[in-house]
């Protein structure tokens, strides 16, 4: 069932402030800290907020059209003596230098999400509220009214995940509420909602027993598609307003969502660590992330620049899945969990994390009341690269199996090139390879006659390994290869010492 009603605009003209600096005895510019992460060659970036207040960036974040990013930042304020600290939100965007500046004070938001013309949407419960590029702000409160009489008044609430869909409106999960002859609420039922940038809304019942609306993704297919937890369903709905639903196993308890090409993404909760997909037409496949029940749970999708799937996995690390559930990560310099993450126009990922350690002890801010300072990180997908793992002795000896691994690029990417070893100054092998992206194999290298005889008197050769991507990058490892005992002794070597199969030189 569809309900139209008009929303009216309350809008202010916002100034907004230049960034503050340490020198104005205010909040200083956090400095970028560029780290490698370790699984992966992204560069990943650090921006730590102060670790006294004013503190944030540990929860919900956007990147607008410009590449900034926005998100609540907290403050502590003191009131009378002996009361309790208050730590009101405000609103602030942060450049990708790492200034700050404060666009709306005392006012906090959830679930931002930027729209093509530049501005800025957020949540507030009882209102949607826009940030115009200007510095405009209009809010759109939720509607409150009669409907059907006296004893049919209502109350609708705004209360999960924003998003923009391809008509340009603001889609959002609520709920309706009846409300009794005193004005209390009576109940509710569960809605998905579309706000014009006008201010014209439309709300569009569930099915009863649907549940409520978790979070909101735009799908492949133009349609907002949607989680239901409670129960246990993934669903869309059309521009026009027309819903479907697809059941799940009833312990899925469906969460975070993302929309890509190759179908719409989703996380379980319930059933351990799992990420999902489902195709428009209902189709479901599910890649199980791990089984070991104290690895938390994947959380906030979003797809990527390079044609995967990112989500926040846990205690220092971002993972990555392709369409064919070949699952990478990139290990962050913090060991805390990632709370969001979002992509950029300028094909970075960004995200929030809560803060580490929570604040400066010495600090007199830093109180059990206190506010911990959160980080933002910025990651940089890599090109396509490889990894030498290691090399053992194959084949009797004839030959070398080199693993290779090949990271990062983009998930459709073809991992090829030639191998190349050498010892000394001589040409000991080579063979071409090739693997996919976020793969791992072992390549069978043969060595030549004189490599072999040098292995089959000694029981080792130190060798270089060369390995060249099609397109020029290129890895090398020095490496020794040693032989086992029942190697050595298939190639008439008895009596030479044993060894490992593999030492790093």
């Amino acid at each position: 069932m569809t309900m139209r009603v008009a929303v009216a605009a309350s809008a202010l003209l916002v100034v907004l402030l230049p960034a503050l600096s340490a020198a104005d005895g205010a909040e200083p510019t956090p400095s970028p800290v560029f780290e490698a992460a370790a699984g992966s060659r992204a560069a990943v970036t650090l921006y730590r907020m102060p670790p006294v207040p004013p503190t944030g960036g540990t929860e919900e974040l956007t990147v607008d059209s410009l590449g900034r990013v926005w998100f609540d930042e907290h403050f502590e304020e003191a009131g009378e003596p002996g009361e309790t600290p208050r730590f009101p939100g405000e609103i602030v965007r942060m450049d990708r230098s790492g200034a700050i500046t404060p666009v709306l004070f005392r006012t906090g938001g959830d679930d931002f999400v930027s729209a093509p013309d530049g501005s800025v949407w957020y949540l507030q419960f009882r209102a949607i509220s826009r940030i115009a590029p200007d510095g405009t702000v209009s809010r759109f409160p939720m509607p409150q009214g009669a409907e059907g009489g006296p004893t049919g008044t209502y109350r609708t609430t705004a209360e999960w995940s924003l998003v923009i869909g391809p008509d340009g409106n603001v889609w959002f999960g609520g709920r309706r509420h009846p409300l009794d002859d005193e004005g209390r609420e009576a109940g509710s039922e569960p809605i998905i909602g579309r706000l014009t940038p006008s201010g014209e809304l439309s709300e569009f019942r569930l099915p009863k027993g649907g549940g409520f609306p978790t979070r909101l993704a735009v799908g492949p297919d133009g349609n907002i598609w949607f989680t239901a937890a409670e129960a246990g369903s993934v669903g869309y709905v059309t521009p026009a307003g027309q819903i479907q639903e697809f059941p799940l196993s009833p312990y899925a308890s469906p969460n975070y969502i993302a929309g890509a090409r190759d179908g719409v993404w989703f996380t379980e909760d319930l059933e351990g660590s799992v990420v999902a997909r489902i195709t428009p037409s209902g189709e479901i496949d599910e890649f199980r992330i791990s089984g070991d029940e104290e690895v938390p749970r994947a959380s906030s999708l979003a797809a990527g620049p390079d044609g995967r799937i990112w989500f926040a996995a846990g205690r220092g690390q971002v993972g990555r899945i392709d369409s064919a559930g070949h699952l990478s990560k990139v290990q962050l310099p913090q060991q805390t969990t990632v709370e969001d993450i979002v992509v950029g126009p300028e094909g970075s990922l960004w995200y929030a994390s809560l803060g580490e350690p929570k604040c400066q002890a010495e600090h007199p801010g830093c109180s059990d009341g206190a506010y911990a300072a959160g980080i933002i990180g910025r990651i940089d997908p890599a090109p396509l690269s490889v990894v030498i793992d290691g090399a053992s002795v194959a084949r009797r000896g004839r030959a070398a199996k080199i693993r290779i691994s090949c990271l990062d690029g983009r998930s459709s990417s073809l991992c090829r090139g030639r191998v190349r070893l050498r010892a000394g100054r001589h040409l000991a092998g080579k063979r071409r390879f090739a693997l996919g992206t976020d793969d791992s194999r072992g390549f069978a290298v043969p060595l030549d006659e004189k490599a072999r005889t040098t292995l089959a008197r000694t029981g080792h050769l130190r060798i270089r390994c060369i390995v060249t991507l099609a397109g020029g990058r290129t890895e090398v490892r020095a490496l020794r290869l040693r032989l086992r005992t029942h190697q050595a002794a298939s190639l008439g070597n008895r009596g030479k010492r044993p060894g490992t199969t593999l030492v790093l030189g």
